[in-house]
């Protein structure tokens, strides 16, 4: 009778103590560690994909960010595209073009991404948590109801492809999953990240390969190299002329 009733409350305090673990996500950090250690294999960088940095030295030489007009995207475009051959595969902005400025300067850089063909701009999808009733009388919660977009203006957005920008962080501030595209009002609005494949597979001819989709859209990636692994190049000196634009042609250009 001992033995029993020893078995029966090692048993119990063996559950409270697995349920006050996973309850407490205690374990959370461990489990990543071991995750990461086992999936997330540096590999080598990918050459064709480039970074044009709005670093110190560009700020210092231009100003703030803020006060720019948008004539520093567009001859930054202009430069790039200059000679079709050497061209980037694509030019991709992650900053927020959604208000109008100057006029003149708005244009100016429309009309460059026009020209260009190869641009893609980056859109802020605003979400939020929704009930749906189902038809079978049940409840869903939306985690990702997109309740409104904010897109680039006008005459920019009618030239150039975009895609969201949102990214979702685990708890411990590293991105190890993202959503491929999601739906507003009918449109398909697909990741910035993967309008940026889409767009570079379709200047270069070869197929797109879609990743495989979880849940709502959602996959899973690999970190090819740490933070400073990507070729950097400072904007200002791409601007003064001191960097060859051939060095960008047929490439990613973040």
């Amino acid at each position: 009778m001992k033995e029993k009733l020893y078995f029966v409350l090692k048993t119990v305090v063996v559950a409270v103590v697995a349920f006050v673990l996973c309850y407490s996500q205690v374990l959370y950090p461990v489990d990543k560690l071991f995750a990461d250690a086992l999936y997330q294999t540096e590999t080598s960088t990918d050459m064709r994909i480039k970074i044009i940095a709005i670093d110190e030295r560009t700020i210092q030489e231009y100003g703030d960010i803020k006060t720019w007009t948008r004539d520093i995207p567009a001859q930054l475009v202009e430069l790039l595209n200059a000679q079709e051959e050497t061209a980037p595969a694509v030019i991709a902005f992650d900053i927020m073009y959604i208000s109008e400025g100057d006029a003149v300067a708005d244009a100016r850089f429309a009309e460059a991404c026009a020209e260009g063909g190869n641009v893609v701009t980056a859109v802020n999808a605003v979400t939020r948590d929704k009930l749906t009733l189902q038809s079978n009388g049940t409840l869903l919660l939306d985690e990702m109801h997109v309740e409104m977009v904010e897109y680039p203006y006008a005459a920019l957005k009618e030239v150039t492809d975009y895609g969201f920008a949102n990214t979702t962080q685990d708890k411990d501030g590293y991105i190890r999953y993202a959503l491929w595209d999601m739906n507003y009002e009918g449109e398909r609005i697909p990741s910035f990240a993967g309008e940026i494949y889409e767009k570079y597979c379709d200047n270069i001819g070869v197929k797109v390969k879609q990743p495989e989709l979880f849940s709502d859209n959602v996959f899973g990636f690999t970190f090819s190299g740490k933070s400073g692994a990507y070729e950097v190049i400072s904007l200002c000196d791409v601007l003064d002329g001191k960097i060859d634009a051939r060095l960008f042609a047929d490439s990613i250009v973040m």
